[in-house]
């Protein structure tokens, strides 16, 4: 995407420069070293945390500068060693010393320790119109009992992360940003900075859209699917001005896949959102016909292949009507291509091998939004041939829990569901086949700061392998 706002990174270290990059690559802001204003001096860590070191870091930034700006600090911490390393991982050995000596250290003090659990843990402090934030990144993993790899940096060589075989050292790059503890914190970062550069919220009512509904660079689409379990909407032949009808079932999953709604290639599905008149600079509003369904999955698609201002309005079709405003009896076609530019991040998306890894590393939360008979096996599973229960671990939160009257709950409702689940991992949605996760999903992105994803083949995928655990409550 063009003209991207600076975000200045307390650091001059080039790998870590070229790492939050491609995590923020999707959003409207790049990441550059404090080199490229003239900051070449080591900023003082005095701190008694990472928090601490990190906010030391980022408000020397912000006085000299006067600048939008991050800062990271991060560390190893070994349980055997009473979290040891720590605020000292860098100078573990010694001041001057170097990673080899760090490493010698850690090995040899853990020679004779049964217990070689440790974690990375990273923490980014964000400085950005004048608001403050912090986020927190972990991954779990243990020590190695030698060397082994030779990628990476610092005490990669030592580290497997719980899941994996092999260390940080011997990843592929791709993997272990991906994974890693600094991913993980500038992701949720990420997440905010795109919720703070939308021109819109991702759930807007019928009454601001009739208000805003001739904005230059406002398109609206149908993504109502034509029957849900058999049965189609009582408004199926009537549908919002200027409203376009986008096909969920067409152009917006992977054709080739025997499973229901899984995620479309990125360049085909970057066409077919050009073919609707979509651009870079568009505010995008979809709804449905049967108020919340559908639309979600349409906000779900257009977010993870990288649009800012995606909105879904709230009741759709039914609330729209039921407010008096009219309605026509045809949807518009599209007039020209539009130039929207994909910029799809896999971490939007969870995979079945992840979810099964997930059981071991303990990496993220998984909801479920199917009904809780479903999810307790107490009743059937309306697809034919599939096991009845849940994935090992996960939480139960129907996606009827978070509507009321054909719309999402107030916000504060919302927020209390949330905090009623009671967790502050990374969180990936899962329901039948991936649509009703989204209306889950959507029901916290605005407000929720841990990265978000959905379990792309969901309960179908998952109980056709008879080799993955279900539990059952019946």
């Amino acid at each position: 995407m063009t003209n991207k706002k600076d975000l200045v990174f307390a650091t001059g270290n080039e790998h870590k420069v070229l790492e939050v990059n491609q995590i923020l690559k999707e959003s409207a802001f790049v990441a550059i070293p404090m080199s490229e204003k003239g900051v070449h001096e080591d900023i003082p860590e005095t701190g008694e945390t990472m928090e601490e070191n990190a906010w030391q870091k980022a408000d020397y930034l912000k006085a000299k500068l006067g600048v939008d700006c991050f800062a990271e600090d991060s560390g190893l911490e070994i349980t055997a060693l009473n979290m040891e390393p720590g605020i000292y991982t860098a100078r573990y050995a010694g001041p001057q010393r170097s990673h080899d000596d760090n490493m010698d250290k850690v090995l040899a003090n853990l020679k004779r320790k049964e217990d070689r659990s440790a974690q990375f843990r990273a923490v980014v402090t964000l400085i950005v119109n004048g608001e403050r934030k912090s986020f927190e990144g972990i991954v779990k993993g243990q020590i190695a009992t030698g060397r082994r790899g030779t990628g990476g940096f610092g005490y990669d060589p030592i580290f497997i992360p719980a899941g994996y075989e092999e260390t940080f050292a011997q990843l592929p790059d791709e993997v272990k940003n991906t994974i890693s503890h600094r991913a993980r914190a500038i992701e949720a970062m990420t997440n905010y900075l795109n919720r703070k550069d939308a021109k819109v919220p991702s759930i807007i009512s019928v009454d601001w859209l009739k208000e805003n509904i001739n904005l230059d660079n406002l398109v609206i689409f149908d993504a109502s699917t034509s029957t849900v379990n058999g049965n189609a909407s009582e408004y199926s032949n009537q549908y919002l001005p200027n409203a376009i009808k986008a096909n969920l079932k067409a152009d917006f999953v992977d054709t080739e896949s025997s499973l229901p709604n899984t995620f479309p290639d990125p360049q085909t599905s970057q066409q077919a959102i050009r073919n609707l008149g979509i651009n870079d600079n568009s505010i995008v509003v979809v709804y449905d016909n049967l108020g919340l369904y559908s639309s979600p999955r349409f906000w779900y698609l257009l977010k993870a292949l990288g649009h800012r201002n995606v909105a879904v309005l709230d009741g759709g079709l039914p609330a729209w009507i039921k407010a008096g405003y009219e309605t026509k009896a045809a949807p518009e076609v599209s007039e020209g291509l539009g130039d929207f530019q994909a910029s799809y991040h896999s971490k939007w998306l969870k995979t079945k091998e992840e979810v099964r890894n997930n059981l071991a590393t303990k990496d993220f939360q998984l909801i479920d939004a199917r009904s809780k008979g479903r999810f307790d096996a107490t009743e059937a599973e309306p697809r034919a041939g599939l096991r009845g229960g849940h994935i090992p671990d996960s939480l139960s939160l129907p996606y009827t829990e978070v509507l009321e009257g054909g719309k999402y709950k107030s916000e504060a409702d919302r927020k209390a569901i949330w905090n009623s689940l009671n967790t502050d991992q990374s969180v990936a949605f899962t329901c039948g086949s991936g649509m009703t996760a989204c209306i889950d999903m959507l029901a916290f992105y605005d407000f929720v700061d841990v990265p978000m994803s959905i379990f792309d083949g969901s309960w179908t995928e998952w109980a056709l392998d008879q080799t993955l655990p279900i539990v059952s409550n019946s």
